[in-house]
């Protein structure tokens, strides 16, 4: 499955060698929500799970060949959480992590409920909204954030967000990435956790060693 910002979803299939192309339709109940698709998600009972722009989540039931769409991301007051979706982390089975712009939304497929978590730093005047590009889950079931702060880990139990610090000088004041752009995150076979900053290059981060080695543009 391949997605697309503006032409919606390529299928590829390598059988019968042919792609089929998945598009919006006003005049369809059941089909995708929106062409423009920022990430695809396949969870453990093997529903896809599409992140569009503007449109909120096209869930894709392939028992019954169709979508049902998810206009979920929305909160009020101090937990409104934008349209903008980035992609999805799966704490469980039924219980699926969106990622807006801005913070996330916690679904709960058991009883269809949704919780919002907005992501800020500062009090006050001087609170403002931490952008996530990213997530991952990595092999000891640590949730990863890459944002526009920095590196965060997100804790399911207490939902709570905590700021990941680097044991490096280079990245200021006790290895703190603040105003540091963080654009991806993925861990290796290994345990190493890779991570790239936006104008700078890429890091592989032993934390076992609390070792960093840069790859920089």
């Amino acid at each position: 499955w391949v997605a697309t910002k503006g032409d919606g979803i390529y299928v590829i299939d390598d059988r019968l060698n042919r792609i089929s192309q998945i598009k919006s339709s006003v005049y369809k109940k059941n089909a995708l929500s929106s062409d423009y698709i920022s990430s695809l998600y396949r969870d453990r009972s093997g529903l896809i799970w599409a992140a569009t722009k503007h449109n909120g989540v096209s869930i894709y039931d392939r028992r019954r060949t169709q979508f049902s769409t998810r206009e979920i991301l929305s909160g009020t007051g101090k937990d409104k959480i934008n349209q903008v979706i980035w992609g999805f982390w799966e704490e469980s089975e039924g219980i699926v992590w969106i990622v807006a712009g801005n913070g996330l939304a916690r679904y709960d497929r058991t009883d269809d409920r949704y919780s919002y978590h907005l992501l800020t730093k500062g009090t006050g005047k001087d609170k403002s909204e931490i952008g996530i590009t990213a997530i991952i889950s990595d092999s000891k079931g640590t949730c990863w954030l890459a944002t526009t702060d920095g590196i965060y880990q997100l804790h399911p139990d207490t939902k709570r967000f905590q700021k990941f610090w680097l044991p490096d000088k280079r990245f200021g004041r006790n290895g703190d990435l603040t105003s540091k752009g963080v654009r991806g995150l993925i861990e290796d076979r290994y345990g190493n956790l890779w991570f790239s900053i936006n104008g700078i290059g890429i890091f592989k981060l032993n934390r076992e060693r609390s070792r960093i080695r840069s790859f920089l543009y």
